[in-house]
């Protein structure tokens, strides 16, 4: 009887060696023979799952991204207080950040580029940055929309407010990427989060 193969549990399999070779070999020098290997499978199996090698990173980012929104999903989802749900959200983003292995960082800076220059079609291997910014900036404006109907923040432009935050986060995470040494990532989103709720709350 021939062996049944789960083939999501595959992919991440496949993924996460493929990750290995990038760090180790760079992106542009890896071939998807090196990612076969790695993952113990044959040449031409790897196809059966991936087209190329930026599909492959791509689906890694996905799983990242995913990973985040579940985690967000769930430490938010009974949280009644608008405060408390953004400096929850804040800290969970905190700590997805901070458990990203520095090699995978560099990797992901790579595509992150290549997600800018493209703006408005998206191939295979490159990252849709203008719907994943638009995700966030959602999630930040339903919570900044609510603190407003609760009488919890004073009357501002949420759409605005959301942009403002992640573009600071956004900042942050790529400051902190480039060197570590500069500021402590928990630090630094506490005093953020301090310092962008004095001027929200509504007094």
């Amino acid at each position: 009887m021939p062996r049944i193969v789960d083939k999501e549990a595959k992919k991440k399999e496949i993924v996460a060696a493929a990750l290995k070779e990038f760090a180790k070999r760079g992106v542009a020098n890896t071939k998807m023979a090196d990612i076969a290997q790695a993952a113990e499978i044959g040449k031409g199996t790897i196809y059966e799952y991936f087209r190329d090698k930026n599909e492959i990173f791509l689906e890694s980012f996905h799983q990242f991204i995913e990973t985040m929104d579940t985690a967000l999903g769930k430490r938010i989802y009974k949280i009644t207080d608008p405060v408390l749900k953004l400096k929850v959200l804040v800290t969970t983003w905190t700590e997805m950040i901070d458990n990203v292995h520095a090699d995978y960082v560099e990797i992901m800076l790579e595509f992150w580029a290549e997600g800018i220059r493209v703006k408005h079609d998206f191939p295979s291997g490159v990252v849709n940055l203008k719907k994943l910014y638009a995700d966030f900036r959602l999630l930040f404006k339903s919570i900044l929309d609510e603190g407003i109907r609760t009488g919890k923040f004073r009357k501002i432009n949420t759409t605005l407010t959301a942009s403002i935050l992640l573009g600071a986060l956004d900042g942050i995470m790529l400051q902190w990427f480039l060197d570590k040494s500069i500021f402590s990532l928990n630090e630094i989103t506490e005093h953020l989060l301090d310092e962008f709720l004095k001027g929200i709350i509504n007094d």
